[in-house]
């Protein structure tokens, strides 16, 4: 099927579409509360209605949202949405530091905060523009004994709640008693949806400017690319990945052009949880990371459910190793197809087309985007060869946010991903590595990502970090840190590696560690086990 335009114009399009079309089904899940699209449709009236008229809050300003997966966190969007406002999604996990950067660097005039997180928002608004704070309590939107008995544990036996001292708040609550006009502001296609703040994971976070139209185009083009099958009369989605996340938040709204629900998990650590809902209802598609699919796999429960409702397990976000792709399917007997996406094109560039087994590819290129693998001169590659991938298509941003240079774009308008992979014939794409944590070892190009590959599959080993680091001599060499499942040694893990890597790429340096420092998304940061 050929694309010609995307299926919206606007968010608010897609939204108002969608929830007219299937106001009694389920679009969100959590705690056991399901929100229908019709009661999605009256909070967002509600809440676009007081930003607008209430706080007075202007198309084009930024709201920043701080908060897990819960109820309150798409109301919270598509409200700010409708208001004409500018989303901020902030990881609820940030530091004071972190949130001040976030804050400063957007501008953002508001934030909606879970109250768990509101000592940090204390900590981190000098010298920002935050004029409004609305503090929301996790059992909000859970009605009667099950929200109080929630809010009671959360508090007074659990403690999650730090004292803080904060000005201009406004309650939940209270927002969704307002009763007034609505939100006015027609967005069109061009206007600013979301900056969307890249991870961090190789240096300062870095908002990408995200239109309507960028995420109205991804979710079209995700529309032709998704597994066959997934998207029936009753679709189930395990959105246990965070919302704040570009991944996740794209895959939420395909799910509701489908009229599906997206079954929300506030804590996606909490693996006896995950589990738990499997058990509950049938899941019908689960959007994931390689590390959540190794804390599963390492649960025994995990391999007594039903998988019989399974019809698409889609992981992104981090490279899959093959290992765990390939055990995920025995357990589950659904293959993994892989998603190759950034924060800058909203997310998806690509998803492979897996049918019987795991390929180790991301598929091929969605509709209308160009790919092509280059040199460091920007010289396109031949089939097979390593090099950056750079990409155009209608999903990617506009650029980064105060970024005047905008040397993220080629001079003729490619987006420079700072991915190292190569294409095969067939346009293929595969990931090899970041081009900031390529290793040259003794002028030989090294990938932390093949190294890794291989020592995962060393029956002691849970997970592995790989950096490159300069010896006494000045020359780079290999370095790895390992979590083991059992007792093993040095000498073990680099004759496993021999037996599958050529010499230069067998680490010279190993050390085995309780875990690694990740991303609140699962991402090992290799820059923090450089600093280590």
């Amino acid at each position: 099927m050929t694309i010609t335009q995307p299926i919206y114009t606007s968010l608010n399009a897609l939204f108002d579409n969608v929830t007219s079309l299937h106001p009694e089904k389920t679009a969100y899940s959590n705690f056991g509360i399901n929100l229908s699209y019709h009661q999605l449709q009256k909070r967002v009236s509600q809440l676009s209605g007081y930003l607008q008229h209430q706080l007075g809050m202007k198309a084009g300003e930024r709201i920043a949202i701080m908060m897990p997966n819960c109820l309150q966190q798409p109301i919270s969007v598509f409200s700010s949405l409708k208001a004409g406002l500018v989303v901020v999604n902030v990881n609820p996990l940030y530091t004071a530091d972190e949130l001040h950067h976030q804050l400063k660097d957007s501008g953002a005039t508001c934030i909606i905060v879970l109250e768990n997180m509101a000592h940090i928002v204390e900590k981190a608004i000098k010298d920002t523009n935050i004029k409004h704070i609305i503090i929301t309590k996790l059992s909000d939107e859970i009605p009667g004994i099950k929200g109080m008995i929630i809010n009671f544990t959360i508090k007074y036996i659990k403690r999650m709640i730090p004292r803080y001292s904060l000005k201009n708040v406004c309650q939940w609550s209270d927002v969704l008693r307002y009763i007034g006009p609505c939100a006015e502001h027609l967005s069109t296609g061009n206007d600013l949806a979301f900056l969307q703040y890249t991870g961090g994971t190789t240096g300062t976070s870095k908002g990408a400017m995200l239109t309507h139209q960028n995420l109205c185009w991804n979710i079209t083009q995700a529309r032709e690319i998704v597994p066959e099958g997934l998207y029936q009369k009753q679709t189930t989605i395990l959105t246990a990945l965070p919302l704040y996340h570009i991944f996740a938040l794209t895959v939420s709204m395909v799910t509701l052009t489908y009229g599906g629900k997206n079954l929300l998990v506030t804590n996606p650590r909490d693996i006896p949880n995950l589990i738990r809902l499997f058990n509950e209802e049938p899941i019908h598609g689960f959007p994931i990371l390689n590390t959540l699919m190794v804390a599963l796999l390492r649960t025994h429960k995990f391999h007594l459910l039903d998988f019989s409702h399974l019809r698409a397990t889609i992981a992104g976000g981090m490279p899959t190793k093959s290992e765990v792709a390939k055990e995920w399917q025995n357990v589950t007997g659904c293959v993994v197809n892989e998603g190759y996406g950034l924060s800058e094109t909203s997310p998806i560039i690509s998803l492979s087309d897996n049918h019987k087994v795991f390929s180790g590819n991301v598929g091929m290129a969605a509709p209308l985007t160009q790919v092509k693998i280059v040199d460091e001169h920007y010289r396109d590659l031949p089939p097979d060869h390593a090099g950056e991938l750079i990409v155009k298509g209608p999903q990617v941003m506009t650029g980064y946010w105060q970024d005047k240079d905008n040397n993220c774009f080629t001079k003729d308008g490619w987006f420079k991903t700072g991915d190292i992979c190569s294409m095969s014939a067939k346009g293929q794409i595969k990931i090899l590595d970041r081009i900031k944590d390529m290793i040259i070892v003794g002028g030989f190009n090294v990938y932390p990502s093949e190294v890794e590959d291989i020592i995962v599959k060393h029956h002691s080993v849970v997970e592995c970090g790989v950096i490159g680091e300069i010896d006494d001599v000045g020359n780079e060499i290999i370095k790895a840190y390992i979590v083991t499942n059992c007792t093993t040694s040095t000498h073990e893990i680099i004759k496993h590696c021999y037996k599958y890597l050529t010499h230069y790429k067998v680490p010279k340096l190993i050390y085995f560690v309780d875990e690694l420092p990740k991303s609140p998304v699962g991402k090992v940061l290799r820059r923090k086990l450089r600093a280590a």
